[in-house]
């Protein structure tokens, strides 16, 4: 295990070439993002430069210590990178969708929550029962067919709603996941 010294000097010589430990990610390279963090909008990335073989090995190992994003090959982080933009994408036109809703809100607090569960799904969980409605499902299907046909939003119903309602919307159909259990405890 390298030393506290070695880390040091590893991170000084990370940010003296005016990085962030936040940019670097790490596959057969060190590679470095010009936005914060690989996934950045706008943010393109390379090898990080001025890197020997000996610091390379100390700096990959150091990164994996802190859990840095790692990476089987340039594909995979291309893809992983490319899924978390479309994310960021469709959870934009999501939110403006259910924020334009007469039920968003009430009393200013929102009726809703999206979550990333990743694996090219959204979650949102939702406290008015207007959201399973036909004509939301519908404008959610219309966001998704803009992007991949793999996406999906998990529509739940919180605990306020009683017995548990979920779909899985995707842009061709509609699967139901209904309960008459409670996922919540005192729903």
């Amino acid at each position: 295990m390298p030393s506290a010294q070695s880390d040091e000097s590893l991170l000084n010589l990370v940010t003296s070439a005016g990085h962030r430990m936040d940019q670097l990610f790490v596959g057969s390279e060190v590679y470095v993002s010009s936005g914060r963090g690989p996934y950045a909008d706008g943010s393109t990335y390379g090898p990080l430069q001025g890197i020997g073989d000996s610091q390379r090995s100390a700096l990959l190992e150091l990164l994996a210590r802190l859990g840095a994003d790692c990476f089987e090959s340039r594909e995979a982080l291309d893809a992983d990178v490319c899924r978390v933009r479309q994310w960021n994408t469709i959870y934009a036109e999501l939110d403006a969708l259910l924020r334009a809703l007469p039920f968003s809100a009430v009393n200013g607090s929102p009726t809703y929550f999206i979550v990333d569960y990743g694996n090219g799904q959204h979650k949102i969980e939702c406290e008015a029962s207007e959201y399973f409605e036909p004509t939301v499902l519908n404008a959610i299907q219309v966001v998704l067919r803009r992007h991949s046909s793999t996406w999906e939003v998990m529509l739940a119903g919180g605990p306020k709603l009683g017995p548990q309602q979920a779909l899985s919307v995707f842009p061709d159909r509609v699967v139901p996941h209904w309960s008459n259990a409670q996922w919540y405890g005192d729903a």
